[in-house]
């Protein structure tokens, strides 16, 4: 079978940079992510899309998560950001937004998803 030339090309944000083993089969490449970090990864996982950063665009996910569906919780007579808001009740940002239903009071998320 022909080996798949991977150096030099980009997948998602990383960028192969050289092959650094064979394992179980796999081929693995150390990648330069956009962010500045390295990584290394399988490359099927690169080929696939499976593996597109060093984990940075999971972090930015998260990071920007609270702007997702509104920007502001109104509760107890305070207007909260939802990550400081959901820090404030003792629950998760992704709690919440799974809690939110069409008509649902933010009691009546916190009283579903309270631990």
């Amino acid at each position: 079978m022909n080996k798949i030339e991977m150096i030099g090309k980009t997948y998602g944000r990383l960028t192969v940079l050289n092959e650094t083993k064979v394992k179980d089969f796999q081929t693995y490449y150390m990648c330069k992510c956009a962010c500045g970090n390295f990584k290394e990864v399988r490359g099927d996982a690169l080929r696939s899309g499976k593996t597109v950063s060093c984990g940075c665009t999971q972090v930015e996910t998260r990071h920007n998560f609270g702007n997702r569906v509104k920007k502001m919780v109104d509760y107890n007579g305070k207007s909260y950001p939802i990550t400081e808001f959901c820090k404030e009740v003792g629950i998760a940002p992704t709690t919440y937004y799974r809690g939110i239903k069409k008509g649902m009071t933010i009691e009546e998320i916190l009283k579903k998803h309270k631990r």
